[in-house]
C-alpha cells in the first residue's frame, strides 16, 4: 500500500536539521520559459521565486531576502538592465549577486550591464551544468549538479535498526530525497505492507544504508548503497555511492520520463 505523499515530518521553524537553501528572484514576464526555469531550478536545490513585472519584482527584493537575481536584457521590451539597477538599489541584501543572460552582447551594452551591477553575463541558450556553477561559485553554495525529479517511488531501505518501507520524494542520478514517514518490515526477506504502522524513520547523518527501488511495476535498480548525507523538514536525502551501469541507465531514463520538461532539458532558454 502505498503511503500519502503529503504526510511529512514537519520539523519546527528553526531546526538545524532543516536545509539552507540560496534564495533566487528569476525576473521573466514570459510565463512558459519561466516555469520551466523555475521548475529546473527548484529541482536542483535552488529555493526560486518568479516574479513578472519590475514593480512586483522590485517589492519582492526589498521586503525579502535573497541571495541572487536573475534577468534577461529583454525583460519588458529590452528594460532589464535598468530594472536590475533598481533592484540592485533597493534589494535588502547589498550583497546580492545577479545574472544577466541575452541573444547577444555587443560591447556598449555589456558594458551597462556590467555598470548596473551584473556579476555574471550569458549570451544564450547556455548550457545548464555552466549555469548551476556560476550560480554556485556566486553564492557559495555547495547544491546538487543534477535536476531532481518530484516523483513518488517506493522503495526498500535498510539499514542497522532495521528494514523500512519509505516513499521517495524526489529522484536524481545522484540520490533521492525521502520522506521520514514509513513502514517498518516484518522481516528482512519482504516487506508486508500490512504488518504495522506508520512511524518516523530518519538515519543520522552519515549512516549507511541498502536500497531496493522500484522505478514502476515491471522495473528496479539492483541493491543500491548510500549514505545519508542530510536532513530535511520532510525526510532525509541519500546519496549513491555506487551504481551498476544497467542501474544507471535505467535511472536516466526515469529522470528523463519524469521531468517536468524535455525539450529544454539541456539549456538554459
Amino acid at each position: 500500500m502505498q503511503m500519502d505523499a503529503a504526510k511529512v515530518l514537519v520539523v519546527s521553524e528553526g531546526s538545524s536539521s532543516a536545509e539552507q537553501k540560496t534564495r533566487i528572484l528569476l525576473v521573466d514576464e514570459h510565463a512558459i520559459t519561466a516555469e520551466i526555469e523555475r521548475n529546473y531550478l527548484a529541482g536542483v536545490g535552488f529555493e526560486v521565486v518568479l516574479s513578472t513585472d519590475s514593480e512586483q519584482a522590485i517589492s519582492k527584493v526589498a521586503s525579502e531576502s535573497f541571495d541572487l537575481i536573475m534577468i534577461d536584457t529583454s525583460f519588458r521590451g529590452d528594460k532589464g538592465v535598468d530594472t536590475l539597477k533598481l533592484l540592485k538599489a533597493r534589494s535588502q541584501n547589498r550583497n546580492i549577486k545577479a545574472i544577466v543572460s541575452g541573444l547577444s552582447f555587443p560591447p556598449p551594452l555589456k558594458q551597462r550591464v556590467r555598470d548596473a551591477g551584473a556579476d555574471e553575463i550569458f549570451v544564450k541558450p547556455v548550457p545548464r551544468p555552466q549555469v548551476l556553477r556560476e550560480i554556485k561559485r556566486l553564492t557559495a553554495n555547495e547544491v546538487r549538479g543534477t535536476e531532481r525529479v518530484q516523483h513518488s517511488v517506493n522503495m526498500v531501505l535498510k539499514w542497522d535498526e532495521g528494514v523500512h518501507n519509505c516513499l521517495t520524494l524526489d529522484v536524481s542520478t545522484e540520490g533521492v530525497h525521502l520522506s521520514a514517514i514509513g513502514k517498518t518490515a516484518v522481516s528482512k526477506a519482504k516487506f508486508d505492507a500490512a504488518a504495522g504502522g506508520e512511524k518516523e524513520i530518519r538515519p543520522p547523518i552519515g549512516a549507511m544504508v541498502e536500497m531496493d527501488i522500484q522505478l514502476t511495476k515491471t522495473e528496479s535498480l539492483s541493491k543500491v548503497q548510500g549514505e545519508v548525507m542530510r536532513h530535511t523538514a520532510e525526510g532525509f536525502g541519500v546519496r549513491f555511492l555506487k551504481l551498476k551501469k544497467a542501474d544507471q541507465k535505467k535511472l536516466d531514463k526515469h529522470i528523463l520520463r519524469h521531468s517536468l520538461e524535455h525539450a529544454a532539458s539541456h539549456f538554459y532558454l
